[in-house]
């Protein structure tokens, strides 16, 4: 295969905002009365503001500051099928580190309580970016309050692996975002489309 964007071999891979975010909302509103029976509402109340819709603004005039490589929008399959998708559609291979990637609690209990992958889960709001300046990159969005971290890095490996609990597991393409679990593949499609949204810093120029 022909790589749909050509980058730098050497970029380092930072994930701006949360993981599963979008989803933990949406489970969170589909079992709002199970869930507040188990957990506080002070630790519940920052979930009100979970959304299935960013638009990225202020992430964006961020890194248009800088010659990042390539943005993949974190959304269906969450932070795992975009970190894939970085890596296919650059034909290069991909080293990520799974307890670097930035996740809240409350998305990690929920998703423990109902049995998700909060790695695997509907993830807007979340960003995967390439660039070979990760540092400054993320010490940019710091200052706005945004969060970011270096999670990984590129390699001319094709392999696409993250690393957790001194294991290594291979990415593959998630068929099955984990919000079907509790809905059903019609609904998902109209509502949560799998295809993911791709940015080069040429769409910026």
């Amino acid at each position: 295969m022909v790589p749909s964007f050509k980058i730098s071999e050497e970029s380092q891979i930072i994930v701006v905002g949360n993981a599963g975010i979008s989803g933990t909302g949406i489970i969170y509103n589909m079992f709002k009365d199970e869930i507040k029976g188990q957990y506080t509402a002070n630790f519940l109340k920052s979930i009100e503001d979970y959304s299935v819709s960013y638009s990225y603004e202020t992430e964006y005039d961020i890194l248009k500051e800088y010659r990042f490589e390539l943005i993949v929008e974190c959304a269906f399959g969450g932070v795992f099928n975009a970190l894939f998708t970085l890596g296919y559609e650059t034909g290069l291979g991909v080293i990520s580190d799974m307890k670097s990637i930035p996740i809240t609690q409350q998305t990690i209990e929920i998703s423990a309580f109902k049995g998700v992958n909060p790695y695997q889960l509907h993830s807007s709001g979340c960003l995967v970016v390439a660039a070979t300046n990760g540092v400054k990159i993320c010490d940019a969005l710091r200052r706005e309050g945004i969060t970011a971290e270096v999670v990984g890095y590129m390699t001319k490996d094709k392999a696409r692996v993250v690393r957790a609990h001194g294991e290594e597991r291979f990415l593959v393409p998630v068929r099955r975002d984990e919000l079907n679990r509790f809905i059903p593949d019609d609904e998902m499609k109209k509502k949560y489309p799998k295809k993911l949204n791709i940015r080069a810093f040429s769409d910026f120029t």
